[in-house]
């Protein structure tokens, strides 16, 4: 499976970090609008694998797209026009917060139940217009075909989220497990 994670200078790394360890074992390819470091949230410096020319989009099997300050991506398009061929593939396309506005901006929404943002789409949030064609619930992480979104404070449900999406949980309480460990619920029971 070739899952690859989206750098642009201001993405929130922390957003994406359990979805790199969920899916490190097949091999993770950092992918950015030109092949050159990027400067996160956070002010780590990363180098990704490839520009996002270098990669055909049917070959893709999950594409994720952190937040962070997105307007910049948006504005160029060539971000949502990968995209929407890697989604035409019938392959999954993931944002958590900002990266559900990438989405969005891209038209991936359309006609989609989905939520985004750091706690969602509200009625007065500036990105709300970019919304205008989708069904905003008022959830954590939204599964809407091979279009997952999530609120930036659900980076961990967002990360397993996409773990059964793909294949990598058999069962439910394989899920609930990993879920319980990482919030750390069997230490409080």
């Amino acid at each position: 499976m070739k899952t690859c994670v989206f750098y642009y200078d201001g993405f929130a790394e922390f957003e994406i970090a359990f979805c790199c360890l969920q899916f490190k074992a097949g091999g993770i390819t950092a992918v950015g609008l030109e092949n050159r470091l990027y400067a996160s949230e956070e002010g780590q410096r990363l180098a990704v694998d490839a520009a996002l020319e270098e990669l055909d989009p049917a070959s893709v099997d999950l594409f994720i797209v952190p937040g962070g300050t997105p307007d910049a991506v948006i504005a160029d398009g060539r971000l949502g026009d990968f995209l929407r061929r890697v989604a035409a593939a019938g392959k999954t396309v993931a944002g958590i917060c900002g990266g559900a506005v990438i989405l969005a901006a891209a038209g991936l929404l359309d006609g989609k139940r989905c939520t985004g943002n750091w706690t969602g789409v509200g009625p007065d949030d500036p990105d709300r217009p970019r919304f205008a064609k989708a069904e905003i619930v008022d959830e954590d992480v939204v599964v809407d075909g091979n279009v997952v979104t999530a609120r930036g404070v659900a980076y961990l449900e967002f990360a397993l989220e996409l773990g059964r999406k793909t294949g990598l949980y058999a069962t439910d309480a394989e899920y609930q497990s990993d879920l319980s460990t990482f919030k750390n619920l069997k230490a409080k029971a």
